[in-house]
């Protein structure tokens, strides 16, 4: 890829809306045939008298479009935003309507072409590449960024709530959903910074830091919350909970075991628990049943060098249980501290990574030189370019100020972190007012396009190198091929299509018709993903997304969809036959669960998918007088219709045929699937 094909700026934009929101689509869309270069003779204002003035001409002005006074002389720039609609709808086959006089492919390819140049001010010789609108961080990209940023996993096990539910917070967690817009919540130009996220962004830096910079060492802490598995008996009576941790040296070792026990019983009693640590018991009580309780057990003991498997048991001897299962729900933190004893404090990992010459220096000059050296390499990542020298000796300033070096160093990190530089994605340009001025985007700019893009989160070294020494473009292909072969690639393969193909959707559709449907809703999302991501990665045809005769099942699913043979929790590639009826996405229930109504199918929002989510096809909005659909007859005061029939219905209006004849085929023809 050479540079002059590489996505550019521009100053103010000369081509429709849609085509500026991402910087050089109007070249590949161009090249691609979408936008096509019209003859310069072409005669659009004849085509649009011929096919058009029956609806907004000759007097009759339809959705008070009047192409009449349009096309006066002198007004055809007047109006770009009627005439973008024009164009959008005339380019999608949505106008004329049907039943309509229509034109052939030719001439609506004319007529588009016309519109765009001689309205729209579009430069088929010279693609217009739009302006780059600065992008904020959207919550998954903040929190990818912060935890590559210290290397550090910042989410915490909160305290059970009184309903019993765990949950782990997250750094996104934090943070109020993301505006969105076209099904993604990481286009600039519908993003928002209200006063309340950027105090929430000063809250999280303060947070973070705190995690990551200590005043003193502290012995080592084990967090094995999702480390626990557990296992019940046959009859049901007995449930064991295992958690497995390392010790790194013979030494004593703190064993703290919180949880909760709960959930609604139909009858009274009593579980024995037991806690112990290799065969040893450390700690053994009765628990009663009834509503939620919480628990805290805390033991000290001496343990040898290795592998460690601590085991906590509820077992129920009482004879109110017989016949009866465990239902008894318990949810555990656990947390081994050690070893324990002054000799053995450390500091913890990410904060050696930023103090990464050990503790400061005495002399003041040494001391101000570290801390120098300390943000500028933490501040050149976090703003994913070399940090000017006056924000630096600001920030090392304010590091002097405090009164250890570690929390003066910890109040400059928290600037960082709430400094527009790191939580907005900017691109600077050298001469932004001239709209004449037409370049590629600086390597800076490109490494962090790559890496929230493929990682969604901040350029590692070896991009911001290549980038400083300019050759970031020439290796772009061997640069994006690392990038997928590192395991943060799986972020995009989750979070790409989770928006475009809209997995996210089925884990938050309501469905009022299908209790089954609960268990199987992360299988289905998880489907689609690894479909995706297989075509993707081995480079096949992107077709095979709605062709693909194979999919990606666990048992749970496989047993959902009636397919045989596939057993056990773990995903795996299986081959569909035909009578299965299934093959491609639009047969995945993410697809089918996301595009339905709670109580009901909807090949309309089927078919709307299809189309703008497959085909970049964007139907125009209903009319604002358009009924809801009749399922039970009750407004005609007859027997119900079916989805098809009433479909139907809205198509013998010339203006709702317009639309539904394009998306109506698709949707009806998945009614198979519920």
């Amino acid at each position: 890829m050479t540079s002059d094909r590489l996505p550019s700026f521009h100053g103010p934009a000369r081509q429709p809306s849609w085509i500026r929101r991402v910087p050089g689509v109007g070249a590949l869309l161009l090249a691609t045939g979408i936008l096509t270069a019209a003859e310069p003779g072409a005669d659009g204002p004849a085509l649009i008298r011929e096919y058009c003035f029956e609806c907004h001409g000759d007097g009759s002005r339809k959705g008070g479009f009047d192409l009449e006074k349009l096309l006066e002389p002198g007004a055809l720039r007047t109006e770009p935003r009627a005439w973008e609609g024009a164009w959008t709808l005339l380019r999608h086959g949505f106008m004329p309507p049907a039943g309509a006089d229509i034109p052939d492919d030719a001439a609506r390819r004319t007529l588009a072409d016309w519109i765009a140049r001689e309205t729209l001010g579009v430069d088929f010789t010279r693609p217009d590449p739009g302006r780059v609108t600065i992008r904020r961080l959207n919550r998954i990209e903040y929190e990818n960024s912060v935890h590559d940023l210290f290397g550090h996993d910042f989410a915490e096990e909160q305290s059970y709530s009184s309903d019993g539910a765990g949950a782990r917070l997250r750094l996104r967690d934090r943070l109020p959903p993301d505006d969105t817009a076209f099904g993604f919540d990481n286009i600039g130009d519908f993003q928002t910074l209200p006063p309340g996220l950027l105090e929430r962004y000063f809250d999280i830096a303060e947070h973070v830091v705190g995690q990551v910079v200590q005043d003193a060492p502290r012995e080592p802490v084990q967090d094995l919350g999702r480390a626990v598995r557990a296992t019940r008996s046959e009859t049901g009576y007995r449930t064991v909970h295992a958690a497995e941790f390392e010790a790194g040296r013979a030494a004593e070792y703190r064993v703290d075991v919180q949880f909760q026990l709960g959930g609604w019983q139909e009858y009274g009693g009593a579980y024995d628990f037991a806690l112990q640590l290799g065969g040893n018991r450390l700690a053994e009580d009765r628990v009663e049943v009834g509503g939620y309780k919480h628990y805290r057990y805390s033991q000290t003991v001496r343990l040898p060098a290795g592998r460690h498997t601590l085991e906590f048991t509820t077992d129920a001897r009482s004879p109110d249980f017989k016949g009866r299962t465990n239902h008894l729900e318990l949810r555990a933190r656990v947390r081994v501290t050690g070893p324990l004893g002054a000799e053995f404090a450390e500091y913890p990992e990410p904060h050696r990574r930023i103090f990464h010459r050990g503790p400061a220096p005495e002399a003041p000059d040494d001391r101000a030189a570290y801390a120098r050296e300390i943000l500028g390499r933490v501040a050149t990542r976090a703003f994913r370019r070399p940090v000017d020298d006056e924000t630096l000796d600001g920030l090392t300033r304010l590091a002097l100020r405090g009164d250890t070096f570690e929390r003066g160093v910890a109040q400059a990190l928290t600037a960082i972190l709430t400094s527009p530089r790191f939580f907005f994605r900017a691109e600077t340009q050298p001469r932004p007012d001239d709209p004449a001025s037409v370049h590629p985007i600086d390597e800076y700019a490109l490494a962090s396009r790559l890496s929230y893009l493929l990682w969604l989160s901040l350029p590692d070294d070896e991009l911001l190198r290549l980038a400083g020494e300019g050759r970031l473009r020439e290796d772009l292909r061997g640069q994006v091929r690392r990038m997928l072969g590192d395991p943060r690639s799986g972020r995009f393969f989750e979070d790409f299509p989770g928006q475009w193909l809209r997995t996210r959707n089925v884990l938050m559709t309501a469905i009022s018709r299908d209790g089954d449907l609960n268990p199987v809703r992360g299988a289905m999302k998880r489907e689609t993903e690894m479909l995706f991501e297989h075509i993707a990665r081995e480079d096949r045809d992107l077709i095979e997304l709605v062709t693909a005769d194979y999919s990606f099942l666990n048992g749970p699913l496989a047993r959902y969809y009636g397919i045989p043979d596939v057993e056990g929790d773990g995903f795996r590639k299986v081959s569909l036959a035909p009578e299965t009826r299934r093959g491609g996405i639009l047969t995945h229930g993410s697809f089918l669960v996301s595009t339905s109504n709670p109580n009901r199918t909807s090949p309309v929002k089927r078919g709307l998918f299809v189309l703008e989510n497959l085909l970049a096809v964007q139907p125009p909005p209903p009319p604002p007088d358009v009924p809801p659909l009749d399922e039970d007859g009750a407004s005609r005061g007859t027997t119900a219709r079916t989805v098809r029939e009433q479909l139907a219905a809205h198509r013998e209006n010339k203006s709702c045929a317009a639309c539904h004849a394009h998306f109506d085929p698709i949707g009806v023809v998945l009614e198979n699937f519920d």
